[in-house]
């Protein structure tokens, strides 16, 4: 009897049993349709010629030999070719259009590194150009004594050759000017080749920020390019509206697009990318259609953040630029400066010891403009030794970019992987 019963009980379970897997079958079926149906969709949205994406890379200087460009327009190249295959033909090209995308973040990824490196160069710059104006104020202050004595030499040529005294020059005076004017000379002599050297180191960092400009202002034309392509493709923009919502079973796509490696989760089993793409193809077309919606969305948003980071450089280059060039224009006032009082008392030395009283006059005038033009000097001087350099410094900003480009690295890595 127990028999009997465990014999019904048996034939409870199978037919029970055969029930489940009946309607897992047309669960499944009905899976397999939509999945399909989302293949199909796929195929229709995506159209492989767009004359617009070609008349940006034709009109952008610089695009048409951008590695990064040429790589996403392969994803995109290969991405069509996948969509509308059949199946098995999909899953035979699942390491085709793998390699695509890695290949794609691989030239993403060479990008941050020239970013980090446009950052360093950047922070070079701005610490030659901290060491130019320290150290010139520095050796200005050196000279600020000696220029202090020169006024008073020339305060005593001033008064041996004044027009009010009817005595004649005596050898003493003479003797007592020359000491005067070979002291002034030394100081300002000294003063004229400092401003030399600094205007000239000036000037090669100049040249060498305009070099920088140059290269980031034909950077973020090719990086604005990029940007135009991207709003030139429609058809991502509508398959993956499509599927962003879209579940298989208990299949979805995890993670924000940039914060995360955007795993693909299927019965509680999460995939990494690669895998992902091979399972997508495997449950159907859905979440193919959304990792396409992921890489291009990506690579937006990387130029996104690339143009922004790059207009960023480019201000504090134009402000590194006006800084130096400021610096520079202090620089030609002490030259012009030194170069007047030098001459000043060259012409005072060729005709001291003539005896006339005509060159007299003339050389106590000029004795009393030598002493106001060094008085000039000495306040360009105090006007340079006071420049503040307390924001140049501070390299927060330069190294704020440095890491942001770093968290996007992390998350190209992240997918890539």
């Amino acid at each position: 009897m127990a028999d009997f019963g465990m014999a019904i009980m048996t034939q409870e379970y199978a037919k029970q049993a055969a029930k489940e897997a009946e309607k897992q079958q047309q669960i499944d079926k009905a899976v397999q349709q939509d999945c399909l149906d989302a293949i199909n969709k796929v195929a229709n949205d995506i159209v492989s010629v767009n004359p617009d994406i070609s008349e940006i890379v034709t009109t952008h200087l610089g695009l048409e030999n951008d590695p990064q460009t040429r790589r996403f327009l392969e994803f995109v190249a290969t991405a069509t070719s996948f969509a509308s295959m059949k199946f098995v033909e999909r899953l035979r090209n699942i390491p085709e259009l793998v390699g695509s995308i890695k290949r794609l973040l691989i030239e993403m990824m060479k990008e941050i590194k020239e970013f980090s490196d446009i950052a360093n160069e950047l922070q070079d710059l701005i610490h030659c150009f901290i060491k130019l104006v320290v150290n010139t104020k520095q050796n200005m202050t050196l000279v600020m004594a000696p220029l202090q004595e020169s006024i008073d030499h020339m305060e005593i040529i001033a008064d041996a050759l004044s027009p009010n005294s009817d005595k004649s020059l005596e050898n003493r005076d003479k003797e007592d000017i020359e000491l005067a004017l070979q002291g002034m000379s030394c100081g300002i002599e000294k003063l004229l080749q400092l401003a030399r050297t600094s205007k000239q180191e000036s000037s090669n960092l100049d040249e060498k920020i305009n070099v920088m400009k140059k290269n980031i202002q034909e950077k973020r034309i090719v990086v604005e390019g990029r940007l135009e392509i991207a709003k030139c493709a429609p058809w991502l923009e509508a398959a993956g509206g499509g599927f962003a919502g879209f579940l298989v079973g208990d299949a979805l796509v995890a993670g924000p697009i940039l914060g995360s490696a955007g795993a693909i989760i299927i019965g509680g089993i999460a995939f990494p990318p690669v895998l992902a793409i091979i399972a997508a193809a495997l449950v159907g077309g859905a979440l193919v259609g959304s990792i396409v919606y992921l890489v291009k969305k990506l690579w937006a948003r990387h130029n996104r953040k690339a143009l922004a980071y790059l207009n960023e450089v480019l201000k504090l280059l134009v402000k590194l630029s006006d800084a130096n060039l400021y610096f520079c224009n202090y620089m030609a006032r002490a030259e012009a400066g030194a170069s007047k009082i030098l001459n000043e008392t060259s012409q005072i030395q060729r005709t001291i010891t003539t005896g006339s009283e005509r060159y007299r006059k003339i050389n106590a005038r000029i004795c009393t403009e030598a002493i106001q033009s060094t008085n000039e000097m000495i306040t360009c001087i105090k006007e340079i030794v006071q420049i503040d350099m307390s924001e140049w410094s501070s390299s927060s900003a330069v190294l704020s970019f440095a890491s942001s480009s770093s968290k996007a690295e992390s998350s190209i890595k992240a997918i890539k992987n």
